[in-house]
């Protein structure tokens, strides 16, 4: 079946929980005579999360078409994997302008409507990193800020989250990752410092915007990350 990925805009709605883990597949056997407990993986590992999200009356219509492009079970979500712990940081290298309304032009100038091109803080990887690594090591760009232990990052909308720090020098560091790198990563990439990933829907009907008279809606994203 050939499924579409449907994009999902950062600003569509406000998120209110933030859950996103990693669910290891880890199935229980049950205990030997001798008390020891069995656990068995025979599946890969992905990302999961149920966020709760708020979404006002112009934010429920296009929700309502990012549902209806994404035909209940059918197609993918790209969706940016809002972690403010883990991630509000990464906007230390930009100016406020940058923040409200986008990167400009290399003139400085912004388009008609006054905005820029979308921020997305980055790193680069320093040397090729083979899929399975746990470790790999980063540069910082100019103006750039290091990720903190437990940021969610992301390479070719494949998460990971970053669960040591090592500094080399002053813009150059190491990082311990998990989950392992399912693809490998070039010299010089850029890595995002938010993560993004490719997720599906568990559920038929996940985030039905139900309202009432306030016009507001506070569905619960039921989301597991679409193994490739």
């Amino acid at each position: 079946m050939n499924r579409e990925i449907v994009d999902v805009s950062r600003g569509l709605f406000a998120q209110l929980t933030f859950d996103w883990d990693i669910d290891w597949r880890g199935q229980s056997i049950g205990e030997t005579t001798s008390g020891v407990s069995k656990v068995v993986y025979n599946a890969f590992p992905r990302w999961v999360g149920s966020p709760t999200v708020l979404l006002n009356r112009a934010q429920i219509s296009q929700w309502r078409a990012v549902r209806a492009s994404a035909r209940g079970l059918v197609n993918l979500y790209r969706i940016r994997m809002c972690d403010p712990i883990g991630s509000a940081h990464s906007f230390a290298g930009a100016t406020q302008a940058t923040r409200k309304r986008g990167l400009p032009f290399a003139t400085g100038r912004r388009f008609s409507t006054g905005w820029g091109f979308r921020f997305e803080p980055f790193v680069e990887a320093v040397g090729a990193a083979l899929a399975g690594a746990e470790t790999m090591r980063i540069e910082i760009p100019s103006g750039g800020i290091a990720p903190v232990v437990g940021q969610i990052m992301s390479h070719d909308d494949l998460p990971f989250m970053v669960t040591w720090i090592e500094p080399i020098s002053a813009d150059t560091f190491e990082i311990g990752i998990q989950m392992p790198l399912r693809r490998a990563i070039p010299a010089g990439a850029e890595i995002r410092m938010r993560g993004t990933g490719i997720f599906e829907a568990t559920e038929e009907a996940m985030g039905l915007p139900a309202y009432g008279a306030g016009r507001t809606s506070t569905p619960r994203l039921l989301l597991q990350e679409w193994l490739r």
